[in-house]
């Protein structure tokens, strides 16, 4: 059968987060044709496109995708035979084990009428509450965005985000942080939840499917109930932020981090590198003892283009505006 190899290729594209890396079972590996569509699965994520062919089984993502992204020709042919997925362009030839027999099961999605419309705002929601989240195996839930209602929020524990959607998601929705950017790359427009997973469809009808997470998320409103000292922190501090932010590196985006002092009448911006580190001072109408916090350079970004209001209590600094709320934790220098 023949394929447009780019368009192919971008479909193999839409698959990769459902291929695991590192792996011991073929299947999590593996691209699966099935039926006009084709998938991929590794026990956490299932992602199905659809794709005109006549094909059924596996083949390795790693190796197909690879070859024909290194390949030039603008069409190319698909064939099995004994056991293998024929490859065939132009100019070349290769052949990849295939495997008839090596498919997801059949019940992942359910066909189903309960699909139900997302709010529109519900991925600028989640993505603005991914930055306060942590890998935690003691507490999963911290790795988690809530989403419930109509308001998405999470926290690693030193911060928690609420942010408002202008719409209602009657289910509780639990969203693993180290999914959120490819559920957002997803672009889903309408969900449903069964016994084991929660599915996402985009306008092209493309699936998007994470496993269901047993986990008790704790009610995080009494943290927002605060009441403390209004301060005023935009004031030149988005451009010594997006210096700082160029001191900082993590493996994962939400990790990164700058520090933040708020001393009498004064605010310091500090960051720390592998090959540098970067101090600013700036002036400001805090009067008051010094406090310290930190944050993620983009996440204080966003918040500062929105925020209304700034207030700092004994323990925590409240960031808000219209249709959010940002709570983080202060030290304070010990008196002498």
């Amino acid at each position: 059968m023949n394929f447009n190899r780019k368009e192919l290729v971008d479909v193999l594209e839409k698959l990769e987060p459902a291929i695991a890396k590192k792996d011991v079972l073929v299947l999590a590996q593996s691209f699966v044709f099935r039926g006009n569509t084709i998938c991929a699965c590794n026990d956490e994520i299932y992602i199905q496109c659809l794709l005109q062919n006549d094909l059924t089984g596996a083949v390795k993502a790693q190796e197909f995708l690879g070859l024909l992204a290194k390949t030039s020709s603008s069409d190319v042919e698909l064939e099995v035979k004994d056991n293998e997925l024929k490859i065939k362009t132009k100019s070349s030839r290769a052949g990849i084990v295939f495997d008839p027999e090596l498919i997801p099961p059949l019940d992942i999605i359910k066909p189903t009428k309960d699909w139900k419309r997302l709010p529109e705002d519900f991925l600028e929601a989640v993505s603005f509450c991914q930055f306060t989240t942590v890998n935690d195996v003691t507490k999963p839930f911290l790795s988690m965005v809530r989403v419930h209602k109509n308001r998405a929020m999470s926290s690693d524990g030193y911060r928690a985000t609420w942010r408002k959607m202008g719409g209602e998601i009657d289910d509780e929705l639990l969203i693993r942080s180290g999914i959120v950017l490819e559920l957002v790359n997803h672009k889903p427009i309408r969900y449903f939840v069964d016994d084991s997973w929660v599915h996402f469809a985009n306008a092209d009808k493309d699936i998007f499917s994470y496993r269901l997470v047993d986990c008790e998320y704790p009610d995080l409103a009494k943290f927002f109930k605060v009441t403390g000292t209004p301060i005023e922190l935009k004031e030149g501090l988005l451009d010594i932020i997006e210096k700082a932010k160029l001191f900082t590196k993590s493996e994962f985006k939400t990790d990164l981090q700058v520090w933040v002092k708020l001393t009498d009448g004064e605010l310091i911006v500090e960051s720390n590198g592998e090959h540098g580190w970067f101090k600013q001072r700036t002036k400001i109408g805090y009067k008051g003892e010094p406090v310290t916090f930190s944050v993620q350079p983009d996440f204080l970004r966003d918040m500062l283009a929105i925020m209304t209001e700034c207030e700092l209590a004994e323990d925590r600094l409240k960031i808000s505006g219209n249709g959010f709320g940002h709570i983080v934790c202060v030290q304070r220098e010990n008196k002498e």
